[in-house]
């Protein structure tokens, strides 16, 4: 039970529940996040499957964010493929593995007609309101119901084996672990990324919307050797509305002096997601006169918005690896993008990944050591440090839910990290709650398509 007392705001989110939980296992000190979403509505939470509302009293009946969703075709808006028929929605057939049109009068009826039960996403909900990892429904009844997809296709937990009966056999390189792992996002067939990115829809992350993203720059100076040495590396982290005009000076050494003349040298730079690890965009620089032993150059760089123009490409043989087209380069150069624990220029080297294990390895440097990308909270060459200016008693203090990042140390700033704030707030510790104006209409009334709203300023004191 909860209890109704007063607390030292340094007890906030400490670990400990100093307030009790409630009926639904949430502390009012601890869970504050999941609490505002539990008690106020959300257009992104509205009709997608999961019960975030805590039911409310309206008009004499219980009311929450899923109310009447089966009544309207919720479900198929949020898949990224379409039908070419209305009121269907795709899913996977159990007879052929293949995708297929199943009309939406059949979803959530309480049958399963398509693999993983994804037309009946409610069998697999929790009903306490907690986060759900379990979406991939066994069609037999014997044995585990719903399961999490951290193991599909690599150890079947279906008796009746569904979790495995889509998966690819055709690949020619042996899986380690599950395909959902981020490091098979591009060797996955269509039916198996399907599944894959369901695993967000039932474990669905904290909504806090951030405005700003965080980038990962490797800056590689590399030879065209089939070892693909690379000789010397920088790592930057890019936040856009504190670095998007500051120049970056980085020097890279060759790692025998003198170079080997008789070799060919550039630089590549890939662009990572700093919080989920996804892989963006490579540039290439090429060093054009390489018998000088100095070369100073100067790059801009162009960050795309999304990542849906990643090109891939045939034109080489990348063993253990998929071919990718550099994104600046006019005469369609292309490389090996190799997988987990390979590297050489074709992907045909093994090297073993030192890096701790909530961080990326995206390769190994000319002394053997990995190269790490290390997660928001971690530094060092191999991610084993604990960044603690974030969470140190004089600087915890992003307030609202805001992120603190460090600051690199490759770039000059007058204050050890920054706050990035979520929607609804500014100010250099989102201390500032931004003015906002919510709209609500009653269900009985006919909403247009287009509507058109006139914001009017007043001034005090102005001519009337």
């Amino acid at each position: 039970m909860t209890t109704n007392i007063c607390i030292s705001p340094a007890l906030v989110k400490d670990g400990w529940c100093q307030c009790g939980s409630d009926q639904y296992a949430f502390c009012d000190d601890e869970d504050l996040n999941n609490l505002y979403i539990r008690k106020h509505v959300s257009f992104t939470t509205i009709c997608d499957g999961c019960t975030e509302l805590i039911p409310v009293t309206v008009n004499g009946r219980y009311e929450t964010d899923e109310t009447e969703s089966d009544e309207i075709d919720c479900y198929s808006s949020s898949l990224s493929f379409n039908c070419p028929y209305q009121h269907y929605h795709i899913c996977v057939s159990p007879q052929t593995n293949q995708f297929m049109c199943l009309p939406l009068e059949k979803a959530n009826d309480g049958d399963i007609d398509c693999l993983g039960g994804t037309d009946e996403p409610k069998l697999c909900r929790s009903n306490d309101y907690q986060p759900n990892d379990n979406n991939f429904q066994c069609i037999s009844n014997t044995g585990e119901l719903c399961i999490s997809p951290v193991e599909l296709c690599f150890e079947s937990r279906c008796q009746d084996g569904t979790d495995e009966q889509f998966c690819d056999k055709t690949r020619n390189i042996t899986i380690y672990s599950s395909i959902c792992e981020k490091w098979y996002e591009d060797i996955r067939s269509a039916v198996e990324n399907f599944f894959c990115t369901r695993q967000f829809d039932a474990n669905k992350p904290t909504m806090i919307h951030f405005a700003l993203a965080l980038f990962a720059l490797i800056i590689l100076l590399i030879d065209d050797s089939n070892e693909r040495i690379i000789h010397s590396y920088q790592q930057l982290t890019y936040i856009y509305i504190r670095d998007c005009q500051t120049k970056l000076n980085i020097y890279l050494l060759y790692s025998t002096r003198p170079k080997n003349l008789t070799k060919n040298y550039f630089i590549h730079i890939d662009i990572y997601e700093k919080i989920s690890f996804t892989y963006r965009r490579s540039f290439l620089i090429p060093l054009k006169y390489p018998f000088l032993p100095v070369h100073r150059i100067a790059v801009q760089l162009h960050i795309p918005r999304t990542n849906d123009r990643q090109e891939n490409c045939l034109d080489q043989p990348c063993i253990h690896g998929q071919c990718i087209r550099y994104s600046n380069n006019s005469n369609n150069n292309t490389f090996c993008q190799c997988y987990h624990e390979w590297t050489g220029k074709y992907c045909t080297i093994p090297y073993r990944c030192t890096c701790s294990s909530d961080s990326l390895c995206v390769g190994t440097s000319s002394n053997n050591r990995s190269i790490c990308i290390c997660p928001l909270n971690k530094w060092g060459s191999q991610c084993l440090l604990h960044n603690t200016i974030c969470y140190s008693n004089q600087n915890a203090t992003c307030q609202n839910n805001g992120k603190c990042i460090p600051i690199d140390e490759n770039i000059v700033f007058d204050k050890p990290f920054i706050c990035i704030c979520p929607k609804g707030f500014s100010g250099e510790r989102c201390e500032i709650v931004d003015n906002k104006i919510i709209l609500s209409f009653h269900k009985d009334i006919i909403l247009p398509q287009t509507m058109f709203v006139h914001f009017i300023r007043a001034i005090d004191n102005a001519p009337t």
